[in-house]
């Protein structure tokens, strides 16, 4: 509990649609949504159980990718730090964040930049990592591009202060090294 009937619960969907269907009245629920399909990146888990075959990550550091994935329409990220970020603040702050919907995206890069990314990285994976079309499909610091798909997340960003002193969601890059390096670490010891 957070104080009184709050609670961290009102953070989830379906809690959210409860209250809006006036099951839930009492609860102060704000609505986060990380953009789906969306990639959270952030370091693996911390217990040997497998990590799911279908994750490009996973399927890029073992070598079984063959073909780069075709990019969904928004092909949106997000760091675990932010989205964690975010309902932080929303318990925290249930007065501001009550009914409203949290959409959260902070950078637009299909699969192929994330292989042009990994393999510029980890030169050693080359081999591993399909080339592609280096560059296609993604605009030069990975924001949305001008055509196509673009999601507004300023409701989220003003919540959470972005903007503001030069804060921001963590970089991608930044979050993407960060997720390879825990995979690294995940793989050596558990595999």
């Amino acid at each position: 509990m957070i104080s009184g009937r709050q609670s961290l619960l009102p953070c989830s969907p379906f809690a959210a649609s409860l209250s809006r269907h006036s099951i839930l009245p009492h609860l102060p629920v704000p609505l986060i949504n990380p953009i789906q399909p969306l990639v959270i990146t952030s370091y693996p888990p911390s217990t040997p159980s497998p990590l799911p075959t279908s994750s490009f990550s996973y399927t890029t550091h073992t070598g079984q990718l063959d073909h780069i994935p075709r990019p969904t329409p928004s092909a949106s990220y997000i760091s675990l730090h932010d989205t964690s970020y975010m309902h932080i603040h929303a318990a925290l702050h249930p007065a501001s964040c009550n009914g409203h919907r949290f959409l959260l995206a902070a950078w637009r890069a299909p699969p192929q930049a994330l292989a042009d990314f990994i393999r510029t990285i980890r030169p050693q994976w080359r081999d591993r990592i399909p080339e592609g079309t280096p560059g296609e499909g993604y605009a030069k610091g990975y924001g949305w591009m001008e055509s196509g798909v673009s999601i507004d997340c300023e409701r989220a960003r003003k919540a959470l202060g972005l903007g503001e002193g030069g804060k921001e969601w963590m970089g991608w890059e930044e979050s993407v090294r960060e997720t390879v390096e825990g995979l690294e670490r995940w793989y050596r010891k558990y595999l």
